[in-house]
């Protein structure tokens, strides 16, 4: 069944794309062209997730494909969630009695593991404390082999489907892609693989503005709190808050987006993390620390806050994503921080896309995450009008 929701949360009847924007806008409030409300139709009713991840799982039942995928995945150093789905796909091969024991040890190695969170170069007592805690507790329970084998299907399928939306289509463009191709075609299996792989290439995001309206539907579904900041507009606002933030805080969409994650903070949010904060954000840094906030009813609450930023094909700062983690002390938190690392691990640093112009004019004109002065606002008007006559054309 097509999934009716659009990005942002709205809905699509008669040709109409709604979003937090408006009808047929952008997450901006921009008004789509004929290309892009096309393009977005189709990715509300999500085919191209569901394609590209159909399209991958396909592709890693050929060996070649495997070392392929794999060896584009080492360039940026994500190869071990490849190999953790790999070794999940030959549990399902293997007899009941060898899937029990092989279960037990694909989950400790892989789905148990603990972690250590993201924005490791700085980071408060407090956000470091609280891995350590979690990663002492070396007593590991009994766990039954069909549990495992369950937990490592779910995590297994998320891992594939997170691929498919980031790497994957950046795989399709790569030298390494070619190559795969080339070798299935001199064995006679490559026509197939080629037209599945140019239909995920041709309905992937062609700019850093649809590779955020598409990730904005993907985060809906997540877990955790996302919200995402513009980097570009001055304050950095987020353009973004998903249903589990609402949730959460108790904010809805409307009274979130547009400010900046700050008005969470209150009278006993801690100097320490909100320093930190500022300090990994204007290097352009993650930042991942343990911090008070506050619900809109004015109850606290402890929050683990991960934030990446996330830099477009020129190098410009375009986005931050921040995952939000309300810590509750219960048995269940060692797994609650085990899948938070691997989320967090998941989300990208860099595009392989453009940002439009006006978005490359306005980063370029931003803070540089060196420290240095940037001189080209001095040119702001030129270069701003530069960036609307490249878009009009």
């Amino acid at each position: 069944m097509m999934n009716s929701r659009s990005a942002g949360g709205g809905t699509m009847g008669g040709g109409v794309v709604t979003t937090k924007g408006g009808k047929n806008r952008d997450q901006y409030g921009r008004k789509f062209g004929k290309k892009q409300q096309e393009a977005m139709l189709e990715f509300t009713k999500t085919l191209w997730l569901q394609d590209a991840t159909a399209s991958l799982r396909n592709l890693l039942q050929i060996q070649a494909a495997q070392e392929a995928f794999m060896a584009f995945l080492k360039t940026e150093y994500g190869e071990a969630q490849l190999e953790f789905f790999l070794e999940a796909q030959k549990l399902e091969s293997m007899d009941p009695t060898s899937q029990a024991a092989a279960a037990l040890k694909v989950y400790q190695m892989f789905v148990s593991v603990g972690g250590k969170g993201i924005g490791q170069q700085e980071r408060t007592s407090a956000t470091q404390q609280l891995w350590d805690n979690v990663n002492s507790n070396t007593a590991s329970s009994y766990m039954d082999p069909q549990m495992a084998m369950m937990k490592i299907r779910e995590e297994a399928e998320t891992t594939l489907k997170m691929l498919a939306f980031d790497a994957f289509p950046r795989f399709v463009k790569s030298k390494h892609c070619q190559n795969v191709l080339s070798a299935l075609q001199q064995s006679g299996n490559g026509k197939q693989i080629e037209g599945m792989l140019n239909q995920v290439d041709n309905t992937a995001p062609q700019d850093a503005d649809d590779w955020l309206n598409i990730f904005v539907s993907t985060a809906e579904s997540f877990p955790a709190c996302i919200v995402i900041s513009d980097m570009t507009i001055p304050g950095a606002p987020m353009v973004f808050v998903n249903q589990e933030f609402c949730r959460t805080t108790g904010y809805a969409k409307e009274e979130a987006t547009g400010r900046n994650c700050r008005f969470l903070q209150g009278p006993d949010t801690e100097p320490e993390a909100i320093q930190v904060i500022r300090n990994t954000l204007s290097k352009g840094q993650d930042c991942h620390v343990k911090l008070t906030n506050y619900r809109k009813n004015g109850e606290m609450f402890q929050n683990l806050l991960s934030m990446k930023p996330v830099f477009d094909a020129d190098g410009i700062y375009r986005y931050v994503i921040g995952v939000q983690f309300e810590i509750k002390e219960d048995q269940n938190l060692k797994q609650r921080l085990v899948q938070l690392d691997k989320l967090l691990r998941l989300l990208p640093s860099k595009l392989n896309l453009r940002s439009k112009a006006s978005a490359r004019a306005k980063g370029a004109m931003a803070v540089k995450v060196t420290g240095e002065a940037n001189q080209m606002v001095n040119n702001k008007e030129q270069i701003l009008q530069q960036s609307k006559q490249m878009e009009v054309q």
